[in-house]
């Protein structure tokens, strides 16, 4: 063993704008995602108005999608050309019988009870606190791309070099 002074290692280079840059744009498109997802679950609850409820009936089961979950067929007795979908848990579905009249919320082909699990209320803050964060992260990412592009602002003008007065 030698008493030798440890090596002097180089300093790590630090990331340029580029990976701020993808971190923000990714935190913002997926901010854009959840977004879009907490509209479409309160407009489903009944919170927010544009998706009315609706009486259809449960035809017969489609598939079962896992060990606690079916896909069941609706339709609308008003109009038979119209076909919508809903997934049903093992609870869910030893409360319904086939042929039974169920009031459900519609996006698209897709239907869902009001005690479904996409529409929960711990799916909602699940999401929200998912948004909060990506939205916590775009912010971060685009602070240390704005003092960065401050600082390299500031050392093309020369703000960095001390200012030296001349007497007359």
């Amino acid at each position: 063993m030698t008493d030798a002074p440890p090596l002097a290692t180089a300093a790590a280079p630090r990331p340029g704008y580029r990976l701020f840059a993808v971190g923000a744009l990714a935190a913002l498109a997926l901010a854009a995602f959840t977004g879009h997802k907490l509209l479409v679950m309160a407009k489903l609850r009944g919170d927010l108005e544009g998706i009315e409820p609706r009486t259809l009936r449960l035809a017969y089961p489609v598939r079962r999608l896992s060990a606690d979950t079916q896909e069941f067929a609706l339709t609308d007795p008003a109009r038979r050309e119209d076909a919508w979908t809903i997934q049903l848990s093992t609870e869910q579905a030893a409360r319904h019988r086939v042929d039974d009249v169920l009031v459900v919320r519609c996006d698209g082909d897709e239907c869902y009870l009001p005690d479904s699990v996409y529409v929960s209320d711990g799916n909602m803050l699940f999401d929200a606190a998912l948004l909060t964060l990506e939205l916590v992260g775009a912010a971060v990412c685009l602070l240390v791309l704005a003092g960065r592009w401050r600082a390299a602002r500031a050392a093309r003008r020369g703000d960095h070099l001390p200012q030296v007065r001349v007497r007359r």
